[in-house]
């Protein structure tokens, strides 16, 4: 952990209140070469982010669609709070005024019509256009005459057509969602225009507009007659020249991509064919457009050239989204949490700012870009309390005599997590001493191999990495094979408000290596193989002979799962084999055995290539028991009364074949540790622990896996008994379908008991030893060798494998 002159949270707002620095640490190990410790004296950036007062008082929607910024102003469309009216608004940054371009309210629309837009831009003139989508219904085919129409005829078609149960439940949303809008001033409900509404047909136009700078209409085209109703706009751009460029879709036995190109009175000057869809396009600092594309190689620009109404022969590779200029040679590049400026002369991007460290989430960005001072506009939306606020950030490069000197905590994370991101800007908001800095490994350019490789690469050498993020099991007990990663418990032991009783003993014992709790993963879910309890028993857990002897039971043709061929079922036994196969605390390996063999001569029973027919339906040959187990992977209980429908009886969590244990599995989420060269552990345990604090009911209710607490967990599993939130629903899989009621005591009880007995994680055996397995398993299932060779081959090799990389 180094001291670096990073930013410091100041509570107030309307003033420059959050001083940041991004850097490029770790960039190096991302080449795969060099000293990756690069500290804010190695020419970091720095940041200081206002958030505007004025902006969010002035504004009350919810942000939806573009957000493009023209000179000193940001433009952005929203929707009022009953998303029935769409504006589009203006806002100038340094004088505060604000405005409307459109608005799809009354003076557009009325009763059942609705318009919203598609698309806008505005050019440095001040003129704008819009790509406006509308939809108006038509009352003329319907055949049933809904005048004076009840409560009692409402409730029927919402019974009869949405799915509920019966007219109680439907009557509890109507009263909720659709009533207060068919609900007049004097409180009469209009229950025949809600039947109308329901059962006409709609006709939907797609209009493009042009407006002076001052609100005058310049021209009105209809896009239907110039481009077919099987046409769809991706965006629209106009280039500075009087020049309207539309990037479009067109629909009939194949897809095709062209950029239309209107004169300045709205007519066609003609086509530009392009390979893939235009998502997002932009001036380039020559004034030419830009668009936004899938390239060859990836994500990439292409130049249109308006002239010769062609694309410019050489795209730009950039790997992600270009936003726009940010002078004559640099464009700014939204990517992987941050913006990243690419040098058009010699191809290369380097990391400007991470939204983080602005104590911005970078997936509440909505849009941003350049002032004309040179400062940064982002524009954010967020979710609250069910509320969307809106905020307008202005970031500001300063100088580093500026920033306040305080620790970083340097987390390593092969890619950036909406809950990591989330928790590490609310702990430096509040924090004056720490500020956590985020590197990412996965910058969206990078073969993914690559990128793991660099991210391996930077943690086992990185010594100023304090907190690493695994999101596979194995990696980590590699890593903590090598001695890479601290113990936790004497920092958990120290804690004034956590202490080991108070997380779940399961996850804590498979979090230990060696008897050191060296990791922890900020929840879990489960996996596992269900059958009927006829077959397999009522008591969890299997061995392979178990397997084998239920399927020799049954009448040929039987199959064990649906889909299996001899690779997933090789797998499917070795799922849980790790303890008996693998031992990585010694460096050790016991294939050459018995038991080994046994699982490639049963695993070469099946067919090499499972083929799959159109017609078949794998719920009915579950419930008639021509297929006798299927995976279960869970993290709630709703799905456990659907299973149960489609096997027709009751069933048990059986479990994949393993000599010990139920045969279930947890999988790890945000597997986190922290590094043995971490300089002040204390710090770095001030950070993780965020994710173990006792969570809020509202947290629980937005929480989709089991939790790590006992007390979450235990809130957690009976919240799925409450009869208010669960029930009055159904769930489907193939031909069966089940009505979900809240969950009973006995249903709790038994999804308890299988997790607080799991002994094993999912992901345990690497990809490099599973890969070695499938490749010499090939030779015996080809008849080259027998199993017993094989067995001594793999036997060799991952042995070896062990002792290198030990």
């Amino acid at each position: 952990m180094k001291k670096n002159m990073i930013p410091k949270q100041i509570a107030k707002r309307g003033i420059p209140i959050v001083l940041c620095v991004c850097m490029t640490f770790g960039l190096t190990a991302c080449a795969g070469g060099g000293d990756t410790e690069t500290t804010a004296d190695g020419g970091g950036h720095y940041f200081a982010t206002t958030f505007v007062d004025e902006f969010s008082d002035s504004f009350d929607g919810n942000l939806s669609g573009e957000t493009k910024i023209s000179g000193d102003t940001i433009y952005f469309g929203a929707y009022n709070d009953d998303y029935t009216v769409y504006t589009v608004y203006s806002y100038h940054v340094l004088t505060g005024e604000t405005g409307e371009l459109w608005s799809g309210g009354d003076e557009n629309t009325s009763g059942n019509e609705w318009s919203s837009v598609n698309s806008f831009d505005v050019a440095e003139d001040g003129n704008y256009y819009l790509y406006i989508t509308a939809s108006h219904m038509d009352e003329s085919g319907l055949t049933e005459d809904y005048s004076g129409a009840t409560l009692d005829d409402v409730l029927s078609y919402m019974v009869e057509n949405w799915g509920y149960a019966d007219a109680e439940t439907a009557e509890e949303d109507w009263n909720t969602y659709y009533m207060p809008e068919y609900t007049a001033e004097d409180g009469t409900v209009d229950y025949t225009s809600f039947l109308i509404a329901m059962n006409a047909s709609y006709i939907y136009t797609d209009t493009i507009e042009a407006y002076s700078a001052d609100g005058n209409l310049l021209y009105s085209a209809d896009s239907s007659e110039m481009f077919g109703e099987d046409s769809y706009c991706d965006g629209i751009i106009a280039d500075g020249n009087g020049n309207l460029v539309i990037g479009m879709e067109q629909y009939g036995d194949t897809v095709s991509y062209f950029a239309v190109v209107l004169d300045s009175e709205g007519n066609i000057r003609g086509q530009i064919a392009m390979d893939d869809y235009a998502y997002d396009m932009f001036l380039m600092p020559d004034g030419s457009v830009g668009v936004n594309s899938w390239l060859e190689d990836g994500q990439g620009v292409l130049i249109l050239d308006i002239d010769n109404m062609e694309v410019s022969e050489t795209p730009i590779s950039t790997g992600a989204t270009v936003s726009g200029a940010k002078n004559e040679d640099e464009l700014l590049i939204d990517d992987n949490g941050g913006i990243f400026i690419y040098n058009i002369n010699d191809g290369t991007r380097e990391q400007y700012l991470m939204w983080m460290d602005c104590n911005i989430s970078s997936s509440s960005v909505s849009g941003f870009g350049m002032l004309s001072d040179g400062r940064i506009a982002a524009l954010t939306s967020t979710w609250s309390s069910g509320e969307n606020l809106m905020e307008l950030a202005i970031i500001e490069e300063v100088d580093e005599s500026e920033v306040p000197d305080v620790t970083t905590i340097r987390v390593a994370t092969l890619w950036l997590d909406y809950e990591l991101e989330e928790s590490a800007i609310e702990f430096n908001k509040r924090n004056s001493e720490y500020h956590v800095s985020i590197q990412s490994y996965d910058d969206g350019a990078t073969d993914w191999d690559d990128t793991v490789n660099s991210f391996t690469t930077a943690v086992a050498t990185d010594k100023s990495i304090d907190i690493v993020v695994f999101y596979d099991y194995a990696q980590a007990l590699n890593f903590a094979s090598k001695g890479l990663l601290t113990d936790l418990y004497p920092l958990l032991e120290s804690d004034s408000e956590l202490s080991k009783e108070d997380f779940l003993e399961c996850v804590l014992e498979n979090s230990e290596y060696d008897g050191e709790l060296v990791m922890l993963p900020s929840s879990f879910y489960v996996s596992s193989v269900v059958g009927k309890s006829s077959d397999v028993g009522d008591t969890p857990g299997w061995t392979l002979e178990d397997v084998k002897a239920l399927l020799a039971s049954k009448e040929e043709g039987t199959q064990l799962f649906y889909g299996m061929d001899r690779q997933t079922i090789l797998n499917f036994c070795i799922s849980l084999g790790y303890d008996e196969y693998i031992d990585l605390e010694n460096a050790a390996c016991s294939f050459d055995n018995e038991d080994f063999v046994e699982v490639l001569e049963f695993a070469a029973m099946f067919p090499e290539e499972f083929e799959y027919e159109d017609d078949v339906d794998e719920t009915v040959l579950i419930n008639t028991g021509q297929v006798l187990l299927t995976p279960y992977y869970f993290w709630s209980l709703e799905e456990i009364q659907l299973y149960e429908a489609v096997f027709g009886e009751d069933i048990t969590y059986i479990g994949y074949p393993t000599n010990s244990g139920n045969g279930a599995m947890m999988s790890f989420n945000d597997i986190m540790g922290i590094t043995e060269s971490c300089d002040e552990k204390e710090a770095a345990w001030s950070f993780l622990r965020e994710f173990y604090v006792q969570k809020s009911e509202e947290e629980l209710e937005d929480t989709y896996a089991f939790p790590v607490r006992k007390d979450d967990f235990d809130a957690y599993c009976e919240s799925f008994m409450d009869e208010e939130k669960y029930g009055n629903y159904s769930w489907g899989w193939g031909s069966f379908e089940t009505e979900v009621h809240a969950a009973t005591q006995e249903e709790v009880d038994t999804c308890r008991e299988l997790i607080e007995n799991i002994t094993a994680v999912s992901g345990a055996l690497s990809d490099d030893i599973l890969a070695i397995i499938e490749e010499e398993a090939a030779g015996f299932f080809a008849g080259q060798k027998s199993a017993e060779e094989v067995a001594e081959v793999i036997q060799s090799r991952v042995q070896i494998y062990l002792s290198e990389t030990e």
